[in-house]
């Protein structure tokens, strides 16, 4: 067991667009994170001179952002490619991996129930639910192999895909008929019998309400996991 501090750059760096009024950049706020997805899809293009003062935070591929601000709503992403030395809020905790650690490892631990849990009890009573980047990087961190790790993003990688294709199939369906209960059911063998084997990370609810665990994912059981999601 390790804490986040350990294994991420003490210093990711800092950059004030308001420098260079005349030159655009890509502003990342809190709200620019889609909360359910845990991606960052509103990034705004400001000039130099239309930059928030929050808009502080240098950010590079791969960065984890983890929101400090209501930290039970989870808003938490990865930096891809196209953002790569754009500009975040001071609302986030930049997270950028060390070597011994992978970021889409980061990237799943911060979306772990114990790490919501973990921050949640900091602001707990609090008028105004907000945490400080040292309090985020004193959380402790479930450390496996390097390995391991690639080992176990795969998994939870495969594991949220089949979810989010469950949810885009409910979407177009309006409502639960006795058809789409037997395709529910035929989908769970098949899924039971086809290596999704599962983790208790994973629930999958169908649009006629049944509710169950995959037991395993690619043969490897739940108790292998570092961390609850």
């Amino acid at each position: 067991m390790a804490v986040l501090r350990d294994v991420v750059e003490p210093k990711t760096g800092t950059r004030n667009p308001a420098i260079a009024p005349e030159d655009p950049f890509t502003y990342v706020d809190v709200s620019a994170i889609d909360n359910e997805e845990k991606v960052i899809v509103g990034a705004r293009v400001l000039l130099g001179g239309q930059a928030p003062s929050r808009a502080r935070k240098l950010i590079r591929k791969d960065d984890v952002l983890v929101s400090t601000v209501r930290p039970n709503l989870n808003a938490v992403a990865v930096v891809p490619a196209h953002l790569d030395g754009q500009v975040a809020s001071t609302g986030f905790c930049v997270l950028r991996a060390k070597e011994c650690v992978i970021p889409e490892f980061l990237y799943f631990y911060v979306r772990s129930k114990a790490f919501v849990d973990g921050l949640c009890q900091l602001v707990a009573g609090a008028m105004y639910p907000a945490v400080t980047d040292s309090q985020v990087l004193d959380l402790p961190l479930p450390l496996p192999s390097l390995p391991e790790q690639h080992r176990i993003v795969d998994l939870l990688a495969r594991a949220e895909g089949i979810v989010r294709l469950r949810r885009e199939a409910q979407q177009k369906v309006p409502s639960c008929s006795r058809r789409s209960s037997s395709t529910c059911s035929a989908t769970r063998r098949r899924t039971r019998k086809g290596g999704l084997s599962g983790h208790s990370a994973i629930c999958l609810r169908c649009r006629c309400g049944t509710e169950y665990l995959p037991r395993g994912l690619g043969g490897i059981p739940r108790a292998s996991l570092p961390f609850p999601q």
